[in-house]
């Protein structure tokens, strides 16, 4: 197997599994048409498998993002690769798994796609915002992982947050405070009632067992954090209900406009990891991806 990709987060992936690294050149025209592409020595492509682990920065416009992926994806297939994985991290409009209102595309199909049309062979992906319907989007084999195992490492070696109670910031994300709170020796665990106005975006909040909160340190647990409201919000209710100390941790560190300057007014620190890189990717999920490219490459 070989590993293409564009950051650290590959090039550490490809340590972990003893195999060659090629990195992702990537090019823009002044109209701003895309040329990137790969480098490698000589041609060792021919009956090997490639995976492309194409990372998206903080900031960078997510739609440049998957043109890139795509010519990528087409340059590996036109070099005499047998099979492609294709790893994105962050699984770019995932959000958009269904139509939230009439006339709208599945955006997230759309994007499978467009994967599989380009050569992908199978599919990997981190934290999924809806993993249940990977199936119905892909065709081809379609993995997702979970951060929880890294995350609650990291989370585990800090002593302030050793009494932490775990926050899910709405029903969603509960199942994951369900889940780091077991991985951190059964913790205590509640959550948020959210209501997001799908046409005004306005979002509501009601608190579930805020008595746990009291004379407690939190760490609230999200799959995304986009423009930081509802993380905001979920800090400053904590707060307000007699919470210690507040972290957030999140798998997706997108962070648009101000958020994490939000998140750092309220909160006392901000975790997150490195499938989007970003000041606060402080939890490197590289193991986890080397483990599922190695099971894949035995299939």
């Amino acid at each position: 197997m070989k590993i293409i990709g564009n950051t650290q987060l590959a090039e550490n992936t490809a340590k972990w599994l003893g195999e060659d690294y090629y990195p992702v050149l990537e090019r823009a025209f002044a109209d701003g048409e895309l040329c990137p592409r790969f480098e490698t020595s000589g041609n060792p492509t021919m009956g090997k498998t490639a995976a492309l682990i194409l990372q998206q920065h903080r900031g960078e416009n997510i739609n440049a993002y998957l043109m890139n992926y795509y010519l990528i994806l087409g340059a590996l297939k036109d070099a005499g690769f047998s099979t492609i994985i294709a790893v994105m991290p962050y699984f770019a409009y995932s959000r958009q798994h269904k139509q939230y209102l009439p006339n709208q595309p599945v955006s997230a199909l759309t994007v499978a796609k467009l994967l599989e049309f380009c050569g992908a062979d199978g599919f990997v992906t981190v934290t999924a915002h809806e993993p249940s319907v990977l199936p119905q989007l892909f065709s081809i084999p379609a993995i997702n992982l979970s951060a929880m195992s890294v995350l609650s490492e990291f989370v585990s070696k800090k002593p302030e947050f050793s009494d932490a109670v775990i926050v899910a910031p709405d029903d969603g994300a509960e199942e994951m405070a369900k889940t780091l709170a077991g991985l951190l020796g059964n913790r205590k665990y509640t959550a948020f009632e959210k209501k997001r106005d799908v046409r005004t975006g306005e979002i509501t909040m009601t608190p579930k067992n805020v008595e746990l909160l009291k004379g407690h340190s939190v760490i609230i647990i999200d799959d995304m954090v986009s423009g930081g409201g509802t993380m905001v919000e979920t800090a400053r209710a904590c707060s307000h209900h007699g919470a210690t100390r507040i972290a957030a941790a999140f798998t997706h560190s997108i962070l648009c406009g101000n958020a994490l300057e939000k998140l750092r007014a309220c909160c006392d620190e901000v975790i997150g990891t490195n499938t989007i890189e970003s000041e606060v990717s402080k939890v490197d999920v590289s193991p986890l991806l080397a483990q599922a490219l190695r099971q894949m490459d035995k299939k």
